[in-house]
């Protein structure tokens, strides 16, 4: 195991209070975790659907998307001042 792999089996038994005898999930936990590699290539997809997102949200193309409960909740576009009126 590498250097940060050491570092991240030895903060796991340290956040877990450093209790004897569980240095084998210690390990394994740290051998599971991504590495930055990893981490950026998530990063990266996350950011790249974000974008996509909000490029169909301003072209309009969700916008005949059907409400997942089939129509919208009459409150919609309501504005707050009628929720808080007295």
């Amino acid at each position: 195991m590498t250097t940060s792999g050491w570092e991240s089996a030895n903060k796991i038994w340290e956040e877990e209070g450093r209790l004897d005898g569980f240095h084998e999930g210690h390990w394994r936990r740290a051998e599971e975790q991504p590495t930055a590699e990893e981490a950026a290539d998530v990063t990266e997809a996350n950011q790249n659907a974000s974008a996509q997102f909000d490029g169909d949200r301003k072209s309009g193309s969700i916008a005949n998307v059907p409400h997942p409960r089939g129509s919208a909740p009459s409150s919609v576009g309501r504005s707050a001042q009628n929720y808080f009126s007295i």
